[in-house]
């Protein structure tokens, strides 16, 4: 009992508070680096739409506690100046405890693992897809099977998650993971709640779908100026005209 009192006053010193705003629910992320005395301050990110934001706080006896308020979860990234975290952690409007190890790459470069996550279930969710994920990137599976795969765990997740920012988070990533056909991925957040649909990540979602698909294999792309052979300025259009192949290159 003597321990977990002195932790509270300890911590109490170290908590960074968000600005919030009314509609803002709050949170609070309490986290302790298990093999390291020397960390002693660390960085958030929150990732919003267009924007990041950052704020800091002490680490007193390997732990640290954020608190603040967010619109809707969404993911943050911790950090020291020369250690990042691997994957990130869910922030969800409730408490949530994460161990973090600091590990060292094959290329001699620090990051924070993530141990442990408690307290949240959408926020165990995200720690614990990531390594089956991986998983279908690393074993040996045709392209079919990895796209089959994929889309058999993202519509089982939305459809027991259908109100779940994180649901939308994954059908996002997949849209730049290129695993499954942006179709199968719009029919998925369709099936979202109209809340998470209409909020402005679900509209992030919708611009970012759009874009995607306008850019598919395909499509006839936008017409823009380049420079040619001697530096003049010209249309695209103008140099492949009944062509259908570009090429690229740089030295």
């Amino acid at each position: 009992m003597k321990k977990l009192i002195l932790f509270f006053i300890l911590v109490s010193a170290s908590i960074t508070a968000l600005a919030q705003k009314p509609t803002m629910k709050p949170f609070r992320l309490e986290g302790t680096i298990l093999n390291s005395d020397t960390i002693k301050e660390v960085n958030i990110s929150i990732f919003w739409e267009h924007t990041i934001s950052s704020e800091k706080a002490k680490v007193i006896n390997q732990k640290f506690v954020f608190e603040g308020g967010l619109e809707h979860p969404t993911l943050a990234l911790i950090s020291t100046n020369n250690i990042r975290q691997e994957f990130g952690v869910w922030l969800v409007n409730d408490t949530i405890q994460v161990d973090f190890e600091v590990k060292k790459r094959e290329a001699g470069s620090l990051y924070l693992h993530t141990k442990k996550v408690s307290g949240s279930q959408e926020s165990i969710d995200f720690t614990t897809q990531i390594a089956p994920r991986n998983a279908m990137q690393s074993k040996n599976f045709s392209d079919a099977q990895r796209k089959k795969m994929v889309y058999q765990s993202l519509e089982k997740y939305v459809n027991e998650h259908k109100g779940s920012y994180l649901s939308l988070q994954n059908l996002s990533n997949e849209i730049s993971f290129g695993e499954c056909d942006l179709s199968s991925l719009e029919d998925l957040f369709e099936r979202l709640s109209e809340e998470v649909k209409l909020s402005d990540s679900g509209k992030y979602f919708k611009e970012k779908l759009a874009k995607y698909r306008k850019n598919t294999i395909g499509n006839r792309i936008p017409d823009l100026k380049i420079p040619n052979q001697t530096g003049d300025s010209v249309m695209l259009s103008s140099l492949i005209k009944g062509k259908t192949i570009i090429s690229f290159w740089a030295s």
